[in-house]
């Protein structure tokens, strides 16, 4: 929770709080998240608000009209930079100092040899009106950009945007996502005890890639072998890889 605030404040202090939990629906719904989470966890006779929390949840979530189920895993340092029309699956699962905007989708898929949820990186910044849908794992520092339609991996440092979504640099998330400097709290929503979001992630599915370089590698085109080219057309056969 502190660094949730950390995320917005850039402190942690009382003032902070009751400022941003009276002003900002994001960090409203990421509060009721956390603590209904926390509440089911509890064995002591405070787990019995656990009800009136998640009543809480649900009533936020329909008035600001955003989805995000209190069983899915949240890294800490969660950033909501506007509300209203985000859906979450609750087998999605993202990671520390993560900022998504208006009109987010992170979907499962039920068929298909990308069935499941997608799994989003550290750091990353989805930007407004972006989905994710299937078994898609997205890397460290990824950005989304606004309307980006991914329906596969993602590289570390990758900036991706279009429909369908195609990698446009590895310039990486760090304009848009910052306040990062909290202590990194072992956080989240979905209880995975204190082992990160991505560590569970990277040993318990398969199929997920091993970490790449930041910079795409030689057998792809790059803009200097192209420099008559667009940053697209540059980029046109380094899609997103399967």
């Amino acid at each position: 929770m502190r660094s949730d605030l950390h995320r917005r404040a850039g402190s942690c202090g009382l003032s902070a709080f009751l400022r941003y939990i009276l002003e900002s629906p994001g960090f409203q719904l990421t509060f009721w998240l956390r603590l209904v989470a926390w509440l089911r966890q509890e064995t002591s006779l405070i787990k019995g608000m656990h009800p009136l929390a998640g009543l809480a949840r649900r009533d936020l979530s329909c008035k600001d009209r955003i989805s995000m189920p209190a069983s899915m895993q949240i890294g800490p340092g969660f950033y909501i930079g506007h509300f209203g029309g985000i859906g979450v699956n609750q087998a999605s699962a993202i990671g520390g100092n993560c900022n998504t905007s208006q009109g987010v989708t992170l979907g499962q898929a039920n068929r298909g040899e990308r069935a499941g949820a997608p799994s989003i990186g550290d750091n990353a910044y989805i930007g407004p009106d972006a989905k994710v849908v299937g078994r898609a794992h997205a890397g460290s520092n990824v950005a989304f950009g606004a309307d980006a339609d991914v329906t596969r991996d993602v590289a570390d440092n990758a900036v991706v945007g279009g429909i369908p979504a195609k990698v446009l640099s590895y310039e990486g998330s760090a304009p848009q996502v910052n306040s990062t400097n909290h202590s990194i709290l072992k956080l989240q929503v979905g209880g995975a005890g204190n082992v990160s979001i991505l560590s569970a992630l990277r040993r318990g599915s398969r199929g997920l890639p091993s970490p790449r370089p930041t910079r795409a590698p030689r057998d792809r085109i790059s803009r200097a072998s192209c420099p008559r080219a667009s940053a697209v057309d540059c980029v046109e056969r380094s899609d997103i890889r399967p």
